[in-house]
């Protein structure tokens, strides 16, 4: 039997939760298995969902499913233990929210099938003396060297630049302010923090 020793409740009509516990090193490690199919009930629906209105954001699993309406939720991502920042690709519905990072794996939900890679980011913020090459979006900074773009999304304020670094505010598609320091992120904008 694939659940020998388990405890499986039907959650919801095509929805299973199942409970085991099985041992690692002569430890038990408690493990709980969500099953559900489309199949048997069309009106399931898999999607994903952050934990805030902004990405630097904590939240129990239990606060953002209630929130969400869901018979079952998962957490699903890696993030930042201190922040709540995503550490990884994050797209939902078409809105591009984080990208890669630690060449991690990210999984795609499509209506009908789920597909795993590991994502590469390749951006460019183009302007009229040319094309600045973007390392990523709303991520903690790895390198110096590294331009990031941030958008309202990873909250109200830039993180700091990096040493003699520099923080170019676009607001409806127009530089406006060049400065060293944290900045307000803009509504209709972003700021691209990196190296001077």
């Amino acid at each position: 039997m694939k659940y020998s020793g388990s405890k499986i409740v039907e959650v919801e009509k095509g929805v299973k939760h199942v409970r085991m516990i099985r041992f690692y090193n002569n430890k038990p490690v408690r493990i709980n298995v969500i099953e559900l199919s489309t199949n048997v009930n069309g009106s399931l629906i898999v999607e994903p969902a952050i934990a805030s209105n902004k990405l630097a954001a904590r939240a129990k699993i239990s606060n953002i499913a209630e929130r969400e309406k869901a018979i079952v939720a998962i957490n699903g991502g890696y993030f930042k233990p201190q922040t709540g920042v995503p550490l990884g690709t994050l797209m939902i519905n078409k809105k591009f929210y984080t990208g890669p990072i630690y060449d991690r794996v990210a999984m795609g939900i499509f209506d009908d099938s789920y597909e795993m890679a590991r994502v590469k980011l390749k951006a460019l913020v183009k302007t009229n003396i040319g094309d600045l090459k973007i390392d990523n979006v709303n991520q903690p900074r790895m390198l110096s060297t590294h331009t990031i773009v941030y958008t309202r999304d990873w909250g109200k304020t830039t993180p700091i630049s990096p040493k003699y670094g520099s923080q170019l505010v676009v607001e409806r598609g127009r530089l406006v302010k060049i400065t060293s320091e944290s900045v307000k992120i803009p509504q209709d904008g972003f700021v691209v923090v990196g190296p001077a």
